[in-house]
């Protein structure tokens, strides 16, 4: 009986991250231009970086990169706010480059959650 016990209390301990059975994905939608400004590729690409926050901590939690048609996702993440993001080229940011966000709401536990493209520029 107690071990059964510490098993619910410990599967009723929600806050965001890994551990649970929901998942987010989407896809990285990328937008190139040569030297002249001339767009080069519009498509979805491949092994690029995409990092994920969880609650509002400020902080990387985790990262994947995509998948050759531009796809990504995050598995067993528990309900709660996230945030996802790939950096884009950005000419007048700092370092040249800027995160593009996508918030993301898991409300049930088994969640599937599609977000929108992540549109960057290379």
């Amino acid at each position: 009986m107690g071990f059964l016990m510490m098993f619910l209390f410990a599967s009723c301990e929600g806050e965001e991250g890994k551990g649970g059975r929901a998942t987010i994905k989407g896809k990285v939608y990328v937008t190139d231009f040569n030297q002249e400004g001339m767009l080069v590729v519009e498509d979805y690409v491949g092994d690029w970086d995409v990092f994920i926050t969880y609650g509002d901590s400020g902080v990387v939690d985790d990262a994947t990169v995509t998948n050759f048609d531009g796809s990504y996702e995050f598995e067993y993440l528990y309900e709660g706010n996230y945030t996802v993001f790939a950096y884009s080229k950005c000419n007048s940011c700092p370092n040249n480059i800027e995160p593009i966000t996508l918030n993301a709401e898991i409300t049930e536990a088994s969640q599937v959650l599609v977000l929108p493209d992540l549109n960057v520029i290379d």
